[in-house]
């Protein structure tokens, strides 16, 4: 968990998190939630997308799966990209190589966490990618 005034300016944060797996998104998001972040949670790619691009300034991060059907986290990655190039995003996938090191760094992607994925671990890439924002 955050200390208070980590989770003070982390309730002022916005997370879009993305997973096709309905047990994970709601476990992720009611953990981010309980941390004290506004977590946005879809099991779609499209609402997820439409959602940026209706608030594209409201969102701060961006969690997502990589592999999920339809389009992966890396194809997500670069459509938020030509949204707004400067939102994080970060990939989960249960398997990382250096393959996928490489085309996630291609798609713009900041940060490759394996899963299942330590709530600590969210944490601590939250606490890398906007760092001015939650110390």
């Amino acid at each position: 968990m955050l200390d208070n005034a980590t989770a003070k300016a982390a309730s002022l944060l916005h997370i879009l998190y993305v997973d096709d797996d309905e047990a994970v998104l709601d476990s992720y998001k009611r953990l981010l939630e309980q941390s004290g972040f506004r977590v946005s949670a879809y099991s779609d790619q499209d609402e997820a997308i439409q959602a940026i691009l209706d608030e594209p300034e409201s969102f701060d991060l961006i969690f997502t799966d990589y592999n999920m059907p339809g389009m992966s986290g890396l194809d997500l990655a670069r459509i938020v990209r030509t949204i707004r190039a400067d939102l994080p995003v970060a990939v989960t996938s249960g398997f990382i190589d250096e393959s996928l090191l490489a085309a996630a760094d291609a798609a713009g992607v900041q940060a490759l966490i394996s899963k299942p994925t330590p709530i600590a671990e969210l944490l601590s890439a939250i606490q890398r990618l906007i760092p001015t924002r939650t110390q």
